[in-house]
């Protein structure tokens, strides 16, 4: 079998065998590898140039994910996998962890302190939005039993904050409790918290 490779846009280089194509990689990876355009290559050969090839387009994209924004490990293998393939999906996640660049409890704390302060979600309903970002049952448990909270004293501030204009009647009323039960706050804890704010709802009337 004989690889080529042509130049393509930017910084892609175009790999082929026997003048079918096979892949695109960088030219960073192409260039610094032992094969060169012309060569004879065997089955074996191929078949670890792919592997590489493909673990370096992963942990290539890993990288882009990560700097745009913080990953759990899981989350970065699954996003991946979607174009890379499960195994260099998983060996680039885990390269990421290794370099520091994801941590799971890291990234747990800071997407529960952003749910938290910004959209007004209870410990529990964090908990859920955690596990489904990828984070273990055990560092989703810490993660949300460590949060400083009152479920009463907690509604009470967002009935003063982001809900202080949707109360104005019965409907409102109705859409602000269905809201608070969204964010997973109890039903108790809600009409106690209402009444000590003096907002009636219609159950109560």
């Amino acid at each position: 079998m004989i690889i080529t490779a042509k130049k393509g846009k930017g910084n892609k280089i175009h790999i082929s065998i026997d003048d079918e194509y096979l892949l695109t990689v960088t030219a960073d990876f192409w260039f610094s590898g032992t094969i060169r355009s012309g060569d004879e290559i065997s089955e074996e050969d191929l078949k670890g140039y792919t592997e590489k090839a493909y673990a370096s387009r992963a942990f290539n994209k890993a990288l882009d994910l990560v700097s745009r924004r913080d990953h759990s490990q899981k989350e970065l293998e699954n996003k991946l996998a979607r174009t890379t393939g499960r195994e260099s999906a998983k060996a680039a996640a885990q390269k990421a962890v290794d370099l520091g660049l994801v941590n799971d409890e890291v990234f747990a704390n800071k997407l529960a302190d952003e749910l938290f302060r910004r959209k007004g979600m209870s410990p529990s309903h964090i908990r859920m939005e955690l596990i489904q970002k990828g984070v273990s049952a055990e560092i989703a448990d810490k993660t949300a039993e460590s949060i400083d909270f009152e479920p009463q004293e907690r509604i009470i501030e967002l009935l003063k904050t982001k809900f202080s204009r949707q109360l104005a009647d019965e409907k409102s009323k109705g859409r602000t409790f269905n809201a608070l039960v969204r964010l997973g706050y109890g039903y108790s804890d809600i009409r106690s918290a209402m009444r000590a704010m003096d907002i009636e709802t219609a159950d109560e009337q």
